[in-house]
């Protein structure tokens, strides 16, 4: 055995370990929601069990088991969907995916099984040619049952990333939903999983790069250490930050009515009782709140509070924001917090952490974004010139 695949023995190993332990740690441990817990779970299940054929692979005995590799490629088509299922878990009103959505969504597993059946009616001995010559070359008495093998090889990178794509859209519609109903969104927007999502897309192209290198160029492009390391660029990222994500939602109830409240398309206004004069009515009545008893002021504020707070029904609060004034909750709260930072901030002396904090932001980060996005120049800079002496000018 050469020492590049006992390197890659050793790194895929690494992978494969850490994956299962992950999983069994999801599975152990109660999380919220349990669901999207499970499905994680699942998904690097069976992405160690990939690392485990791959081992196989190395060592020579899947020449000898060639029957895994049936089971290999519908294991495969598993995992893209179990991707977004836990994506789509981790952002939905639903506390688990709908039956309907699950049989839907093992169609691709299935597709998979049936295309390795061909494959594995093939005697041994064609199943190991199979695995000699390779899954995409054309030419050998076994290559009409291998038509269906290859299709399913080809058509994955495809089926892959239509899942991915499925994810990057759910994500987008998950930050509407943040930022139609918390003031403060730090832990809750999952941009983490965005990179991983990218990260999955670099490997998904490396992967497409090297599996047909090798039938066209005669040699693997990038060959089995440079793909674990790519491998591991996700894999870590994953698994660390989805064990560190807090609960987006408090309870079901704050997840079902930030659904709810989700930026809705303009015919769901269209249907609204409101009229031009109830949305300049609720706008006020908010900016009295606002002004006088500073309600902003509350990191935990979220559009449901406020509803109670005010009294006024948490969808009549939404429109009024998304069509009368042309912001998200979010973007409300955050304009009243710099407004009050920027009192603060010409006037007083203390540290810009501390009004941070006192306006209602969690960190100082989050604050310097806002601060900057809204205000066009850092709060140091703004307190700079704030201060700064008018310069003198004489009558002359």
């Amino acid at each position: 055995m050469s020492t590049d695949a006992q390197i890659n023995i050793v790194l895929q190993a690494v992978l494969g370990a850490h994956l299962l332990f992950v999983a069994v740690w999801l599975v152990a441990i109660p999380r919220s929601p349990r669901s999207a817990a499970v499905l994680l779970a699942a998904f690097l299940l069976g992405a160690a069990g990939c690392e485990l054929v791959d081992i196989l692979q190395l060592l020579g005995i899947l020449r000898e088991q060639t029957w895994l590799v049936g089971v290999y490629l519908p294991w495969m088509y598993a995992l893209p969907p179990l991707l977004y299922l836990y994506t789509y878990t981790l952002t939905s009103a639903a506390r688990s995916p709908e039956s309907r959505q699950l049989r839907w969504l093992a169609l691709g597993p299935l597709a998979g099984l049936l295309c390795t059946v061909p494959y594995l009616a093939m005697e041994a001995a064609q199943q190991t040619a199979v695995l000699d010559v390779g899954y995409l070359h054309i030419g050998s008495s076994a290559a009409s049952m291998r038509v269906p093998l290859q299709l399913a090889i080809l058509a994955y990178p495809l089926y892959a990333a239509g899942y991915l794509l499925a994810s990057f859209l759910r994500l987008r519609r998950h930050m509407r939903v943040v930022e139609g109903f918390f003031s403060n969104i730090e832990d809750k927007t999952l941009s983490w999983l965005r990179w991983v999502l990218l990260l999955l897309c670099v490997a998904l192209a490396a992967s497409v790069v090297d599996t047909f290198s090798e039938p066209l160029l005669g040699y693997h492009l990038i060959g089995d250490t440079a793909a674990n390391l790519i491998e591991a660029l996700w894999v870590y990222p994953l698994t660390f930050l989805a064990l560190a994500q807090p609960p987006i939602f408090a309870d079901e109830g704050e997840r079902a009515s930030a659904q709810e409240a989700s930026i809705p398309s303009p015919p769901k206004y269209a249907r609204s009782a409101l009229t031009g004069v109830d949305l300049v009515r609720i706008a006020a009545k908010l900016q009295q709140a606002m002004h006088d008893a500073r309600l902003y002021r509350d990191a935990s504020l979220t559009l449901r509070s406020l509803s109670d707070l005010t009294g006024v029904p948490q969808n009549y609060i939404s429109q009024t924001l998304n069509i009368h004034l042309g912001c998200s909750f979010f973007d409300y709260i955050n304009r009243w917090r710099i407004e009050d930072a920027c009192a603060q901030l010409a006037d007083g002396e203390r540290s810009i952490l501390t009004i941070s904090e006192d306006v209602g932001f969690q960190s100082r980060s989050t604050f310097n974004a806002a601060f900057k996005k809204i205000v066009g120049q850092t709060p140091s800079i703004y307190r700079q010139r704030a201060s700064a002496p008018e310069p003198y000018q004489s009558e002359a």
